[in-house]
């Protein structure tokens, strides 16, 4: 609209105008509330665990990510998975803090080591190498993204389960906040124990749902945070239940025993009647373009985005204006290690007389929207950009690295 470019799924995806219809639709019913079903809690279960190849049963319904990995971590300390000293979590150095925070409070709740994969710093190393070269003696949980959220930088998580989750009984928890929807992803394929993806990126949904995948062999352990009676046995079909009181084969007061999957994981309350249609929408549309599709498209236009930036060369007559000796400039730096289909991450070169940031805001008078994030220029192109926006993108980001060649 008004020529804007928009470069910044990661940050969120705009909004869909069907999404949008079916939540006007759903808030709606709020005028007629005898018409308001919760069909579509099953259905945003159904989808989401055909997305991530798992069953219905095996999904719950949280408000965020951080709580859902908070939950998480609540029951490593309840289940004793992470119990003290000789027991470690490991994260990535600049994961995302929805991901950390949580691991952060449990080891300091439990005295348990938070254990950080440094960057990779050495050519040809990437985030693999630095996670697979650490000490696992003492992991018990591996907290990671398949996405690097800063610059598009994958982890090959197939790798990691394999020489090193499953061999040390080491729980795998994923945030897949920014891979899914954009990038295939198997829990049984990659043995991933816990999974979870809040909906507003890359699922093109609306803020407040966060969808979580528990391991059905793990899941019996658990609890929720809260208490609530939608998660009991005798609660299906919206039942209510009864309170138990003076008989001699039950405690007083309400049914305290789970039903059976990930419900038992799952907030309280009733599930949201209005955001629950949109999640259950985008996921839709998300499963009828065919992720492996949507990464095939954006795999070329990130692909673009990257060979042009690299070979952009600063020629010497231009570094003459400002430099005392006239040697051509390199152009924007790209990361060394693999990066996913969907994000790019650009820096620019030291000798230049700038920052990322200030790219991001030159890009941005220029009505093209991108990020920056520790650094780095990121850049994240979803499926309604075309060829021509990415060709623009590259025409502004040469302008700007003329215009900043440091004295």
């Amino acid at each position: 609209k008004g020529g804007l470019i928009y470069l910044n799924g990661a940050a969120r995806s705009p909004m869909m105008k069907h999404v949008l219809a079916v939540g006007t639709k759903a808030l709606g019913r709020k005028l007629k509330p005898w018409t308001m079903k919760n069909e579509a809690e099953n259905r945003t279960k159904e989808l989401f665990a055909k997305l991530i190849d798992s069953k219905t049963s095996d999904i719950a319904i949280t408000p965020c990510t951080s709580h859902a990995i908070s939950l998480i971590a609540h029951n490593a300390m309840k289940t004793g998975k992470v119990s003290g000293v000789m027991d470690a979590v490991l994260v990535l150095q600049n994961q995302m803090s929805s991901n950390v925070l949580p691991w952060q409070h449990l080891c300091k709740s439990t005295g348990a080591e938070l254990l950080v994969a440094p960057a990779p710093s050495k050519p040809g190393k990437s985030w693999t190498d630095s996670v697979l070269s650490l000490d696992w003696k003492k992991v018990k949980i591996v907290a990671m993204p398949p996405v690097l959220w800063t610059d598009g930088s994958v982890l090959d998580m197939e790798k990691i389960a394999d020489e090193k989750c499953t061999k040390n009984n080491t729980w795998l928890v994923v945030d897949g906040t920014q891979a899914l929807g954009a990038m295939p992803l198997s829990v049984s394929k990659l043995k991933i124990d816990f999974l979870c993806a809040s909906v507003h990126k890359w699922l093109h949904g609306p803020y407040g749902a966060c969808l979580l995948y528990a391991n059905p062999k793990l899941v019996d352990k658990m609890v929720g945070f809260d208490h609530h009676e939608r998660n009991r046995i005798g609660s299906e079909g919206d039942k209510d239940l009864p309170f138990l009181f003076g008989s001699s084969n039950a405690e007083n007061g309400y049914e305290m025993r789970y039903r059976p999957g990930a419900l038992r994981l799952q907030a309280g309350g009733r599930p949201n009647p209005v955001l629950l249609p949109m999640v259950a929408e985008g996921l839709a549309q998300v499963l009828e373009w065919g992720v492996e599709r949507v990464a095939s498209m954006l795999r070329i236009m990130t692909s673009k985005i990257q060979a042009g930036a690299a070979a952009m060369v600063i020629p010497s007559q231009v570094v003459a204006l400002n430099r005392k000796h006239v040697d051509a400039v390199k152009g924007y730096l790209i990361p060394p290690q693999p990066s996913a289909p969907h994000i790019i991450g650009l820096r620019v070169p030291k000798s230049w007389n700038c920052k990322a940031i200030d790219c991001v805001e030159f890009l941005d008078e220029h009505k093209i929207m991108v990020s920056e994030r520790l650094g780095v220029i990121r850049i994240s192109p979803s499926v309604y950009n075309t060829d021509k926006e990415v060709e623009s993108l590259l025409v502004h980001l040469r302008k700007f690295s003329l215009q900043h060649v440091g004295p």
